[in-house]
């Protein structure tokens, strides 16, 4: 009788702590997002692959600075935001046969790519490309993917500070919609050719500010030497499979505003161009175009420091279609 009854109490217990997850991570839901629009890009992808001569990929540089209708033949933005080179890599493996007609494919290499970690980006992010395209998360394991499914336990932070002490979190007033962080979501619009449209243009203020916060989180990710040599091996990887297809390479360093540039030490500098010209010996059909410095590039082109808004992202676009105008496969 004493077993029934200890046995009824955790039944007891259990069912009350479910029926109140279940009940927070359903408000939870009407409040922050479940899920990103990755899998609506990669539809977008899949309807156009079989066609596709220009495979763009890279981080949220790509996915909002390179427009594909500006270039002269059929491509793709398959870029997103948090996705690095370990991504990069496990993406072009996944599509590498399914493009027949692909020629060029284009990449973004930065300073800060180089020490890109998609396993620090926003758990959505990397939950969904496990859900949707099975591409186990970096430096994750099972049980984070499992609870970090859940809405309430991964913004459970947002959650409590928006009950205590409301101007500290902002709710999605659109109950299941769901977008890109870094522009709000009414500025941000996701288009057929995966290129995200944006058309925020920020203060000089704001761009000096967020050049400074950019540079000092890029600070902390360089001291992870086992992450930049994974990188590097993911990019040359890359790299490696465009060669073997016979694709030609366009390696691109997007502009970035001035005082963003102005942050970086000489020694970063010279290290990452080191490890561009390495590539470029290694792979007879790279070609490297670098962008930071072009004149063509001014204060209204950019979304913020280091992002380019739709001005910017024709202007980049154009010129890397007259660099496959003048390298005719």
């Amino acid at each position: 009788m004493q077993k029934k009854d200890i046995f009824r109490k955790i039944v007891l217990f259990v069912s009350i702590f479910l029926i109140l997850f279940s009940f927070l991570e359903i408000k939870a839901r009407t409040m922050f997002r479940s899920r990103t629009d990755l899998s609506d890009k990669h539809l977008f992808f899949e309807e156009q692959r079989q066609n596709l001569e220009v495979l763009v990929l890279g981080p949220s540089l790509i996915d909002k600075g390179i427009n594909p209708q500006y270039f002269d033949m059929p491509a793709f933005n398959l870029g997103y935001s948090g996705q690095d080179f370990y991504i990069d890599y496990e993406v072009l493996n996944l599509y590498k046969d399914k493009m027949p007609k692909l020629k060029w494919l284009v990449l973004d290499l930065s300073i800060a790519g180089i020490v890109n970690d998609s396993s620090v980006t926003d758990a959505v992010i990397w939950k969904d490309f496990f859900w949707k395209l099975h591409i186990p998360p970096r430096n994750k394991n099972i049980i984070d993917i499992l609870l970090n499914t859940s809405v309430f336990f991964r913004d459970h932070y947002l959650f409590i500070d928006y009950f205590i002490e409301k101007e500290h979190a902002s709710p999605n007033p659109i109950i299941n919609s769901f977008y890109v962080p870094d522009p709000p979501p009414n500025d941000s619009y996701l288009l057929k050719s995966g290129f995200r449209f944006t058309c925020t243009i920020r203060s000089e203020e704001d761009l000096k500010d967020h050049a400074k916060k950019a540079i000092e989180h890029m600070e902390t990710l360089k001291k992870k030497d086992k992450i930049v040599k994974e990188n590097i091996d993911y990019f040359d990887k890359i790299l490696a499979i465009a060669y073997k297809k016979g694709w030609n390479v366009i390696i691109v360093t997007t502009p970035k505003i001035k005082y963003y540039l102005d942050y970086i030490d000489v020694e970063s500098k010279n290290e990452f161009n080191a490890i561009v010209e390495g590539f470029l010996k290694k792979y007879p059909n790279v070609i490297y175009k670098d962008f930071r410095n072009d004149p063509q590039f001014i204060q209204e082109d950019f979304l913020n420091a280091f992002h380019l808004n739709y001005r910017g992202a024709a202007k980049i676009t154009r010129s890397i279609n007259e660099i496959i105008k003048s390298n005719p496969i």
